[in-house]
């Protein structure tokens, strides 16, 4: 799978080092901490030790590459924008991931994207940038999934069943939500 998180931050980079093992990943973020993983790959601290991967990095989105999924791992802030950037690609990938907790992003994603791409995240993983090229895996636990923007799409939506299998097998745990809709306001 070709995958890009647009927003190399503790999460995003927590996201792509561990599925970058075994997919092809591309992390977009700020030009120094991407200067570092480019050379230095990306390190994943925990209790279980370090986990090291060697994503690709960019600082600018190229729109002409293609890729199966994008997650969005910005701050909310700068989900409008990352959404703007994301919808110029020529080929729109089978999936966009918002990897952001909290409430207010299915109205910023339903004007850019159509309902069927848009699959939410929530994540409870506690995760700390250390420097840059490195991150601290505090905490973990499950991140669920789901299209809140599509209706009777749930804990049988099959198109979603590949994606959680490729996070959990790539070490991010993922299933999908029964209803996401509660789990966010959860």
């Amino acid at each position: 799978m070709r995958i890009l998180v647009f927003g190399a931050g503790a999460v995003g980079s927590l996201f792509g080092g561990l599925l970058a093992r075994s997919h092809t990943v591309t992390l977009l973020g700020r030009d120094g901490p991407m200067k570092t993983i480019a050379r230095e790959g990306m390190r994943i601290e925990s209790e279980e030790g370090t986990v090291h991967s060697r994503p690709e990095t960019c600082t600018s989105l190229s729109t002409k590459k293609p890729y199966d999924l994008v997650a969005i791992t910005v701050k909310a802030f700068d989900l409008e924008e990352a959404c703007r950037e994301i919808s110029r690609l020529e080929k729109p990938p089978r999936w966009i991931l918002c990897l952001q907790n909290g409430i207010g992003n299915e109205e910023i994603l339903r004007s850019h994207f159509p309902p069927e791409i848009v699959v939410r995240g929530l994540v409870y993983n506690g995760v700390f940038p250390e420097e840059e090229g490195k991150v601290l895996w505090a905490g973990r636990g499950p991140t669920y999934i789901g299209r809140p923007l599509m209706q009777g799409a749930g804990e049988g939506d099959s198109d979603l069943v590949p994606l959680a299998r490729a996070m959990t097998d790539g070490g991010f745990p993922a299933r999908v939500a029964h209803d996401i809709e509660k789990e966010i306001w959860r």
